[in-house]
C-alpha cells in the first residue's frame, strides 16, 4: 500500500433508529369502528386515506386478516389487495 494509488474514499452518515414495538403502537384495529379509524388517519396525519370513502374499511379488512403490516405516526402499510402505502402529510 505505501506505493499504491488511492483508488477512491466514500466518507458516509449511518442513522440508527431503534423503535420499541411495544411502546410504539398496535397494527391491531379490527375492533375500532370504521369511523374510529378515519378519525385516527385524520389525527395523524393522513388525510388524503381519512377523505377517501374505502380506506378505512380496506384498512379494517386487512388488520382482520392479519395483514395491516405497518401502522405508525410514520407510515401506513397493507399487504392484501388494497396495497395501501402511504405516509402522512404533514
Amino acid at each position: 500500500m505505501l506505493f499504491a494509488e488511492p483508488r477512491g474514499m466514500v466518507i458516509a452518515r449511518e442513522t440508527v433508529q431503534k423503535w420499541d414495538y411495544k411502546a410504539t403502537t398496535t397494527f391491531d384495529v379490527s375492533s375500532l369502528s370504521e369511523e374510529e379509524i378515519r378519525r385516527r388517519l385524520e389525527a395523524e396525519g393522513y388525510r388524503s386515506l381519512a377523505v377517501d370513502p374505502k380506506a378505512p374499511a380496506a384498512i379494517k379488512a386487512a388488520s382482520q386478516a392479519g395483514l395491516l403490516a405497518v401502522w405508525t405516526a410514520e407510515h401506513l402499510v397493507t399487504i392484501d389487495e388494497s396495497r395501501i402505502d402511504a405516509r402522512p402529510e404533514r
